[in-house]
């Protein structure tokens, strides 16, 4: 039996070029009832299959090497694997599945190419071209395959998030520094608030004797009331 064939019958003796996702040996075999066609592993398949296409005449399928994964799929240690969130293959090869650069991910499973990778949530493209995550007070819902450079959306005034990487507006759920109490208002003259209270705590006083401005945001803003804070502290634009 020639190398890339298999025998089809015995009685008549009668072989042909292995294809459509099966394999012969390397070398020519003996006409023995197990020189046949070798079915390639579950979810591998030849050339002519994933082009949907007839075998060339000088097309031979000679080992197990001529079986490839589809695209969207990779080659593991054992058995091929659809390519998960995050990694890409272009298929018609053996290779595992490629991870998308840092900050990028892919929308679903079975991508099958880099150009298919978009900001991931909680991320922005930055303005030298290279993903950043959104700083607290801030989200991103990530790209889409429309429109892959995603941006970071502050959350509405006097709120904040907790962590850096927030994804939705809905983790906007304490409040900003300099803001506290129902609705996240900004502190008024005399209190203060670093930021992070959930909505409702009210902001901190400022020592007996002191006071600050409004939407101070620590206590190193409270100022002693023995000096002229409209003239020696605080800004009467800040009013």
């Amino acid at each position: 039996v020639p190398a890339g064939w298999g025998l089809t019958s015995l009685n008549p003796m009668v072989a042909e070029p292995c294809q459509k996702d099966a394999y012969g040996h390397e070398v020519a075999r003996v006409a023995v009832s197990n020189a046949r066609c070798i079915a390639c592993p579950t979810n591998m398949f030849t050339l002519d299959t994933l082009e949907n296409r007839t075998r060339n005449s000088t097309e031979l399928f000679t080992s197990e090497a001529a079986c490839l994964v589809k695209p969207g799929w990779g080659a593991t240690s054992t058995t091929p694997q659809e390519c998960p969130l995050g990694t890409f293959n272009e298929g018609k090869n053996r290779l595992p599945c490629q991870q998308c650069e840092t900050g990028f991910t892919t929308v679903d499973v079975g991508k099958n190419s880099s150009a298919q990778c978009v900001v991931q949530a909680g991320w922005q493209m930055a303005a030298d071209g290279i993903p950043a995550p959104c700083d607290k007070g801030s989200y991103s819902t990530g790209g889409t395959e429309l429109a892959p450079n995603a941006t970071c959306d502050a959350c509405d005034a006097g709120y904040s998030t907790q962590v850096d990487e927030s994804t939705a507006a809905a983790d906007c759920t304490v409040c900003a520094a300099g803001y506290g109490g129902d609705g996240c208002a900004q502190c008024t003259y005399g209190f203060f608030s670093s930021g992070g209270a959930l909505v409702g705590d009210d902001c901190s006083a400022c020592a007996v004797g002191s006071t600050s401005k409004r939407g101070a945001t620590h206590s190193q803003q409270c100022y002693s009331t023995l000096i002229d804070a409209r003239n020696d502290v605080f800004n009467p634009a800040n009013d």
